[in-house]
């Protein structure tokens, strides 16, 4: 038997370059290609995270502008405490207002998202309803206290009628121009 024939392939001639363009020139093309779409990129990146920064925002501002508004709403039910009745009704009051909290808790890591001004009344006003109810609700405890070392069972306890009025100046105080506030957070709504 006849060893079979070895056949080789057909040797194939490399592609001429084109006789106008040097090498360089297509390097270049590729390199400025690369750098246009690196840059389209960057700008396609920065758009978006625009976008999502004012869409934080604006869901930031439009739940503490709901939330404000409804605890602006709930402060006018406030009773004014002018006698020991009263004075335990203003401290559930106070403590209700203050729970009200769910959104600026929620909103609390994107409130530098906000208007400088705006960020530092919404957290003004919720440190001042907050120190009002850890105030009026240990006055409470303590009136409740001197009720038991006193023994006198039955009734509520009441807690010094003074204290709650000065409590209620200083509720007051912190719900004054929040119904301003409300409205320049729903326009960033």
């Amino acid at each position: 038997m006849a060893a079979p024939a070895v056949v080789s392939p057909p040797i194939v001639a490399p592609a001429p370059i084109a006789p106008g363009l040097p090498v360089w020139a297509g390097a270049l093309a590729l390199v400025l290609g690369a750098a246009m779409a690196g840059i389209t990129g960057l700008l396609v990146v920065v758009g978006l995270r625009r976008s999502e920064r004012r869409e934080r925002r604006r869901a930031v501002a439009a739940g503490l502008a709901l939330e404000l508004g409804a605890r602006l709403h709930a402060f006018e039910a406030v009773p004014i405490p002018p006698n020991a009745e009263a004075g335990v009704s203003f401290v559930s009051h106070v403590q209700a207002l203050a729970g009200q909290d769910l959104a600026f808790r929620a909103g609390q890591g994107a409130l530098h998202l906000l208007p400088g001004k705006a960020a530092l009344q919404v957290t003004q006003h919720y440190a001042a309803v907050r120190r009002i109810a850890t105030f009026v609700k240990g006055q409470s405890l303590a009136a409740a206290v001197r009720m038991l070392q006193a023994n006198r069972m039955g009734g509520q306890p009441c807690p010094d009628a003074a204290a709650m009025r000065d409590a209620h100046v200083d509720l007051v105080t912190a719900f004054n121009n929040i119904d301003k506030l409300v409205e320049t957070l729903a326009r960033l709504g």
